[in-house]
């Protein structure tokens, strides 16, 4: 998860915390879909920073449309 720790203005230390989460594969044949869900959470807090830091680096992920 992400955490940001303030010690300034101008100056912002972020740091890693290390998950051991699993992972499963949803196919949605009706809506054309596949999800991904995430498991192992310790607290709500957790799976929220988690689901906040996809939002904001999945793009890096997906740099390009993906067609198949």
């Amino acid at each position: 998860m992400l955490k940001e720790n303030l010690t300034g203005l101008q100056t912002t230390d972020r740091t890693i915390e290390e998950v051991d989460l699993d992972y499963s594969f949803l196919v949605d044949d009706a809506g054309s879909s596949v999800y991904i869900k995430f498991d192992g959470f310790e607290d709500e807090l957790q799976m929220e920073q988690f689901a906040a830091f996809m939002e904001q680096h999945l793009s890096l992920i997906f740099t390009n449309s993906t067609k198949h």
